[in-house]
């Protein structure tokens, strides 16, 4: 029973499905942002720090990585890339 959810979850076109699988992939992405700037400080001052540490992984690393991977695939890809302008795709993605 979870298996089908779970695949129903993974494989389906189903809008509600794939905004749950954005939000899972994000949010999994956010956590990963959270233990990993947990590393960074000493052990002594992670829990001083927490709000930095919290800020700093929604501002900068989830947000940001989030607009820039959704401008590439919803933007990018489509207008350059499957047209072959290869080249202006790449001078895009430097910008």
């Amino acid at each position: 029973m979870l298996f089908m959810k779970m695949y129903e979850l993974i494989f389906s076109n189903k809008r509600a499905n794939r905004v749950k699988r954005h939000l899972l992939f994000w949010s999994l992405v956010y956590i990963y942002q959270v233990v990993r700037m947990t590393f960074l400080f000493p052990q002594d001052q992670v829990w001083i720090k927490a709000p930095l540490i919290l800020l700093t992984s929604i501002l900068v690393g989830v947000i940001y990585n989030s607009i820039f991977s959704y401008t590439i695939t919803y933007y990018l890809v489509p207008k350059f890339f499957m047209k072959k302008r290869y080249l202006l795709f790449a001078v895009n993605i430097m910008l």
